[in-house]
């Protein structure tokens, strides 16, 4: 009886839980005023705390995943901090999910209301945390962690996500100038990810 009673309680508990880390996830937002980055004389951003993820690490816990894109900053190349994109800046960014196989990255975007994707072999330099290939002009991992207990349909399933912030090319601006920022993605559940290969198409 007394036992019952306990499962009784803890229920409500766990369910909020979840609900709270969930919400945590979606306020947590960059320190706008942190300058995390300096420039190289390509103009290329280098994070001042980059930690190198060797390659058993990349393959252990971000490859076989799919990966939505949640939140994009600009880099700001005189001060070295991020700010939220933007209009018109938006405008210029093409956004896209990611799948990191275990040789090949796949990056979904939409085109004419329909969801394509292209794939290309991809070269892994652990140095600096760089996904180098033709799928993407630049890709750079900067950070991995755990997000949250996914909440879905009325129950609880205790599936963990993960949290990817990368540094990545995202569009040319107006003066002919290469622009960086900060992308962070949020894993996919399993059935995502098999819907998201069903509903998108290979592009040529």
């Amino acid at each position: 009886m007394r036992e019952n009673k306990l499962k009784k309680m803890l229920v409500p508990a766990l369910l909020l839980l979840a609900l709270t880390a969930v919400t945590s996830c979606r306020d947590d937002k960059f320190d706008e005023n942190e300058e995390r980055f300096t420039h190289s004389h390509e103009g290329i951003p280098e994070s001042k705390y980059l930690t190198t993820m060797t390659a058993d690490y990349l393959h252990e816990n971000i490859t076989r995943r799919g990966w939505e894109v949640k939140d994009v900053y600009v880099i700001s190349e005189k001060t070295g901090r991020m700010s939220p994109l933007t209009h018109p800046e938006a405008n210029l960014y093409k956004e896209h999910n990611l799948y990191i196989g275990e040789d090949s990255i796949y990056v979904f975007t939409l085109k004419d209301n329909r969801m394509v994707y292209t794939g290309k072999p991809y070269r892994y330099a652990q140095k600096r945390n760089l996904i180098q290939s033709d799928a993407l002009p630049y890709l750079q991992l900067d950070a991995l962690d755990d997000v949250d207990t996914y909440y879905r349909y009325g129950y609880i399933s205790w599936w963990m996500r993960k949290k990817l912030t990368t540094v990545e090319y995202l569009f040319t601006n107006s003066g002919g100038k290469k622009v960086y920022g900060v992308v962070r993605y949020v894993s996919l559940l399993k059935e995502d990810v098999e819907q998201m290969w069903r509903n998108a198409t290979k592009e040529n």
